[in-house]
């Protein structure tokens, strides 16, 4: 799997923006073009979808916009937060994957002691030199 360094949030409706570039990659190239979900673990795989196959995953066409819903089942199998979570976005050859990222403190990744501040989280240790700075 190769690491793209993109990271994006899910909005409150289940739309996911796949940025331009990565929809090359993977072939969809307009408005017509369908994407195939399905969950493996804790990743979730999309996939161009191919016209002449009888796959029975869960299939979403892709807006102008380059958005694709994806389904409350999903969302909520992943037990994902429309107001904190986000998706760190993966290619694995002709697949997109998304990898909901575990909260953690925004300035050092600490995943310990977490405190929810205006939507992002901050870890104990961190919050105590914040208190020093100012």
């Amino acid at each position: 799997m190769r690491d793209t360094g993109v990271f994006r949030p899910v909005d409150e409706f289940g739309r996911f923006v796949i940025p331009k570039e990565l929809r090359r990659m993977i072939g969809i190239v307009d408005s017509k073009d369908s994407v195939e979900m399905y969950l493996i673990g804790d990743n979730l795989y999309c996939k161009r979808k191919d016209p002449e196959s009888d796959s029975i995953c869960m299939v979403r066409k892709v807006d102008a916009l380059g958005r694709i819903v994806i389904p409350k089942e999903i969302l909520r199998t992943l037990k994902y937060d429309v107001s904190s979570d986000h998706f760190h976005i993966l290619i694995d050859d002709d697949k997109i994957v998304l990898v909901k990222l575990a909260r953690s403190c925004i300035f050092c990744g600490d995943m310990n002691g977490l405190l929810e501040f205006h939507g992002r989280m901050i870890c104990k240790r961190c919050r105590e030199k914040l208190k020093t700075i100012l």
